[in-house]
């Protein structure tokens, strides 16, 4: 449904939004900036396709113009998007998992969810200091 896809493009936005306030320490940077740009790419991928289809007249229309294959570019940058943001979030779990880091977010609109977040990011790693912030 329409309304729920534009919905969903507005719930992503906050999180690349809350993305953006994580401090990482100097051994997670790399991974980091790849998934928080893999974010913003996907952001503007999803809001390609929710402009698509909200300027259908109805849900039977934007679905129309799914199965006729009227978006199929979009679709196609979507799913670009998202094995891209997969395969960063992935990396930057794999990062945490042998280093031993803990993310949270100060709002904590994390959790466990199909986007491959973990549940808290709360950066702690050996070494790091709390103090360095990311400007």
């Amino acid at each position: 449904n329409r309304d729920f896809f534009g919905e969903f493009v507005v719930l992503f936005a906050l999180l690349v939004d809350e993305l953006q306030t994580l401090n990482p320490p100097s051994t997670a940077e790399d991974d980091f900036d790849e998934l928080l740009s893999a974010g913003m790419e996907l952001e503007k991928c999803l809001e390609g396709l929710a402009e698509g289809i909200e300027g259908a007249d109805s849900s039977g229309e934007a679905q129309r113009l799914l199965d006729e294959g009227l978006l199929d570019i979009a679709l196609v940058l979507v799913q670009l998007g998202v094995m891209r943001y997969r395969d960063a979030c992935q990396s930057l779990r794999e990062l945490a998992d042998a280093n031993d880091i803990v993310v949270s977010s100060a709002r904590g609109i994390f959790g466990e969810s199909p986007i491959g977040l973990p549940a808290e990011l709360k950066v702690t790693l050996p070494g790091a200091s709390r103090a360095d912030h990311r400007d």
